[in-house]
């Protein structure tokens, strides 16, 4: 993320939840953050604060995957999912 520590919503194109095979005593799922290009805008685990409110909102975006973040969530094994693309119809 940039020097201040916060992201733009508006530059905000790809989620991809990243899982892996510690938890639950680790932090097994993480959020990474996308914009337009390969390179990580953020990453946070789903342990942070407001993870909860973010994925209330993702959830509400065109271009949420559902299914693909429940399978994201009960996953136990390395792997990521791809929840959210930025509909670049929406706005």
């Amino acid at each position: 993320m940039g020097g201040g520590g916060e992201l733009s919503i508006a530059e905000l194109r790809r989620v991809v939840v990243a899982t892996d095979d510690s938890g639950p005593s680790d932090i097994d799922v993480m959020f990474l953050l996308y914009s337009d290009g390969p390179e990580l805008l953020g990453v946070f685990p789903i342990e942070a604060g407001g993870s909860t409110d973010f994925v209330k909102w993702l959830a509400s975006q065109p271009g949420f995957r559902d299914r693909e973040c429940s399978k994201a969530m009960a996953s136990t094994r390395v792997a990521r999912f791809e929840i959210y693309t930025h509909d670049l119809n929406s706005g």
